[in-house]
């Protein structure tokens, strides 16, 4: 009884492996950095020759842009009209057979990241998108999360200007400008975040020497180079009662959450220190006294040397020392 039980469960579920497909589908078949490929899975009764059709979908502004393939593997802009046709099936498939694969690309699509790519298939165009079994989505390549930029110790300085200079026991350097603003030092009057983000990256507020308006910018420690971190220049809101908004005369763009600005430091006046940063071996600082000569002083001496005496052409207060680790 037993015996027999098993293999009427086993028929049933054979039957249902070769069954013909109560509803058709096109899925994702493979996808590796050889290439990648679907699987259409006609339903049961379809017949005649099925027209393939595949597009690539590249989000952006304002709309993104589809490329679709022809039959001879060129991927081309769509401008209107109709369709290219990139393969023909003909069915009923071969008895046995519930799915056709159906080459896509054969190339690595890994870095065209938030791609879509999407398959269709019908007797007609009309058929093909009119039909949401007939076509699909299959895949979307991820977006990868930034790398995280390792470092420690690094310390950022602004002078009067307050345009960033990156600092070492034995130099101070302008950050190098990569931005759309063109110029050696084309930003004054920055904000410097308390704190680097996850991925590294230290967040600086700026005001360009051209249109006057301020900037979301960041700085890479491992380079020392100025980025734009939003491309959109920053506008200025008057009203004191915009939504999270703490003073009466505010930026109203939406900073990464968490962000504390630094402008000037708080005088301390243990060490009569008007700016200062510390690191793993010792102290950056500024003296009341003469504020515009840069020291270190070793922790394990007490020894202090001058990084930096006189002022830059520009600038003169050090106005603000930080240092950043990740």
């Amino acid at each position: 009884m037993k015996a027999n039980t098993y293999a009427a469960l086993a028929a049933v579920l054979l039957s249902l492996l070769v069954a013909p497909a109560s509803r058709a589908d096109v899925q994702l078949n493979s996808i590796s950095a050889a290439g990648i490929s679907a699987k259409i899975i006609p339903l049961a009764g379809e017949t005649g020759t099925k027209n393939v059709y595949l597009g690539a979908f590249v989000p952006g502004s304002p709309d993104g842009k589809w490329y679709l393939r022809d039959a001879a593997g060129n991927w081309l802009l769509y401008k209107g009209g109709p369709l290219p046709v990139a393969a023909q099936i003909p069915l009923p498939l071969p008895a046995g057979a519930p799915s056709v694969s159906v080459p896509i690309a054969n190339f690595d699509i890994s870095s065209l990241t938030g791609l879509e790519v999407w398959v269709a298939y019908g007797a007609t165009e009309a058929e093909a998108l009119a039909d949401a079994q007939h076509v699909q989505k299959v895949y979307t390549v991820p977006v990868l999360p930034a790398p995280v930029l390792h470092y420690t110790d690094k310390v950022y300085a602004l002078w009067t200007g307050a345009y960033p200079f990156a600092v070492t026991k034995t130099s101070v350097t302008m950050v190098v400008n990569k931005t759309s603003i063109a110029g050696i030092a084309p930003y004054i009057n920055c904000w410097m975040a308390e704190k680097p983000l996850p991925d590294g990256k230290v967040l600086a507020d700026c005001q360009d020497v051209v249109t006057y308006n301020r900037h979301l910018l960041y700085i890479d420690p491992t380079t020392d180079e100025l980025h734009e971190y939003e491309t959109a220049p920053q506008v200025w809101d008057t009203t004191p009662t915009t939504p999270g908004r703490v003073c009466g005369w505010c930026n109203i763009y939406s900073y990464p959450a968490g962000t504390t600005w630094l402008e000037v430091q708080d005088y301390d006046p243990v060490h009569q220190w008007d700016a200062y940063a510390k690191v793993a071996d010792g102290w950056f600082f500024a003296t009341d006294a003469n504020n515009t000569v840069l020291n270190f002083q070793s922790d394990a001496t007490g020894a202090v040397t001058v990084v930096k005496a006189g002022t830059f052409s520009v600038d003169g207060t050090i106005m603000l020392l930080v240092s950043y680790s990740n």
